[in-house]
């Protein structure tokens, strides 16, 4: 099937010169498409534009990447980019123009919110317009979140279940409903893949919303803090009809 990705000029007329490589030396054009895999087997992506993986709802879950930083060491030295997880047409994945053909190392960081959460290192000889499928390992464990209901509770109505993760550390939003859609139903819960270990993290809110955004029942006072240990953990959220 013929894929293709938005196309990121690399300028390494500068780095050609430096390198002392002939002006009339081959170059190519390289395609990378990626997906991405906790540390429980689970795979993000499938590396198509119906289910990228990066950040969209999709068949095979997210992994919450908004953007890929790409490092190519070769004949011009390195070349260094950081491009948005999903192209402008929708495929999980970016071409790079005009790269010297020849043998290269190269290393794949999946990034959210700056840092680097999955990775994938390769190696080979670039000719030829070549495109590489890339699975990107996690590097931090999964971190569960269950919700149970109020007696008499139930998903009946809720179109949606909302929350937000919080590093309390590095004071950011590490994972939210605003890219990761969950549905209500069994088991009454969900992974966030790939979460910092050694920081402190809160829910500062987990609900169930209506289609028109109205909360049917939420977790009253947020879940947490918690702390992400190397073997990953899990929180309970106890969803309330009513909060004083």
């Amino acid at each position: 099937m013929h894929r293709t990705a938005a196309v990121l000029a690399a300028f390494l007329a500068v780095a050609v010169a430096a390198c002392g490589l002939a002006p009339d030396a081959p170059y190519t054009d390289v395609t990378f498409y990626w997906q991405f895999q906790d540390r429980a087997g689970n795979r993000f992506g499938d590396f198509t534009a119906v289910n990228p993986g990066c950040g969209i709802s999709g068949a095979g879950g997210i992994a919450n990447v908004d953007h890929v930083r790409v490092t190519m060491n070769g004949p011009a030295g390195p070349i260094l980019l950081t491009v948005p997880c999903v192209a402008v047409n929708g495929m999980p994945g970016a071409t790079f123009t005009a790269v010297p053909t020849g043998p290269y190392t190269w290393t794949l960081e999946g990034m959210r919110v700056g840092l680097p959460v999955f990775i994938a290192e390769g190696t080979g000889t670039l000719t030829n317009f070549p495109a590489i499928d890339v699975t990107m390992l996690a590097v931090y464990p999964n971190l569960d979140l269950h919700y149970d209901w109020p007696l008499g509770g139930s998903c009946a109505g809720v179109a949606e279940i909302t929350f937000e993760l919080d590093n309390l550390d590095a004071q950011i939003v590490e994972y939210s409903s605003r890219n990761a859609f969950v549905a209500c139903g069994a088991p009454y819960g969900f992974t966030m893949p790939s979460i910092p270990v050694g920081n402190r993290y809160r829910f500062p809110f987990v609900r169930a919303v209506d289609r028109a955004g109205f909360v049917l029942s939420q977790a009253c006072g947020g879940v947490g803090p918690l702390v992400q240990p190397s073997s990953g953990t899990s929180a309970t959220a106890h969803l309330m009809q009513l909060c004083p």
